[in-house]
C-alpha cells in the first residue's frame, strides 16, 4: 500500500513576465473583490447605524455613537488584513527568469506600505482616544497636555502619511512594469 502526503505548494513557477502577471492578477483581483464587499457591508452598517441615530436619545444614542466609532476603527484594519493576505499569496509565486530583484522589490514596497498604514492605523486610534478624553476633561491643565499628545501625533501621522504615499507610489510603479494590473487597480 502507499501513502500519498500532501505537500504544501511550492512557489508557483513562471517562464516570463506575462505568466508571472497571468498568476498574480487573479490573486490581486480575488483581494479585490473581498476589499469591495468587505466596503459594502460596512456601509449597510454606517447607514443602518446612522438611521437609528436620527431617532435615538441619551444612553441609546451614546451607545449607538460608539457601536458607529468602534467600526470606523475597525474597518481599516480590515482592509488591510485583506491586502496582507493578498501579499502572502503573491508570494507564493515565483519570479520570471531574471525579474527576481523587481519582484523582490515590489512585494517589499507593498510591504511597506501595509506596515505604514498599519502604522498611521494605530495612531488615529490613539488619536481617537485623546480627543475622547478632551471631549470629557473640563481641567485646563489636562486639556492642553492632552492637545499637545495631539498635535504630536498629527505629525507623526503626517510624516508617516508621506511615507505612505512614496511606497504607494513604488508599489505602483513596480506592479506596473510586471505587468500586475489588478494588483495596481485600487491606486487608479
Amino acid at each position: 500500500m502507499v501513502a500519498l502526503a500532501v505537500l504544501p505548494a511550492a512557489a508557483l513557477a513562471t517562464v516570463d513576465r506575462a505568466d508571472y502577471a497571468a498568476q498574480v492578477n487573479p490573486i490581486c483581483a480575488s483581494a479585490n473583490v473581498r476589499d469591495q464587499q468587505l466596503t459594502v457591508r460596512a456601509e449597510e452598517r454606517f447607514a443602518q447605524l446612522h438611521r437609528k441615530l436620527r431617532r435615538a436619545q441619551g444612553q441609546r444614542r451614546e451607545t449607538l455613537l460608539a457601536k458607529d466609532r468602534k467600526l470606523s476603527l475597525a474597518l481599516p484594519d480590515r482592509h488591510l488584513a485583506i491586502r496582507y493576505d493578498e501579499l502572502r499569496g503573491l508570494q507564493t509565486v515565483a519570479p520570471a527568469p531574471g525579474d527576481q530583484s523587481l519582484v523582490s522589490s515590489w512585494l517589499a514596497a507593498r510591504r511597506s506600505g501595509l506596515d505604514l498604514n498599519h502604522r498611521l492605523n494605530k495612531l488615529d486610534r490613539r488619536d481617537d482616544r485623546l480627543l475622547k478624553r478632551t471631549a470629557q476633561t473640563i481641567d485646563i491643565e489636562t486639556l492642553n497636555r492632552l492637545d499637545r499628545k495631539i498635535r504630536v501625533l498629527d505629525k507623526r501621522a503626517s510624516r508617516l502619511e508621506n511615507k505612505v504615499i512614496a511606497a504607494e507610489s513604488t508599489d505602483f510603479d513596480l506592479g506596473a512594469e510586471l505587468g500586475a494590473n489588478d494588483c495596481i487597480s485600487d491606486f487608479q
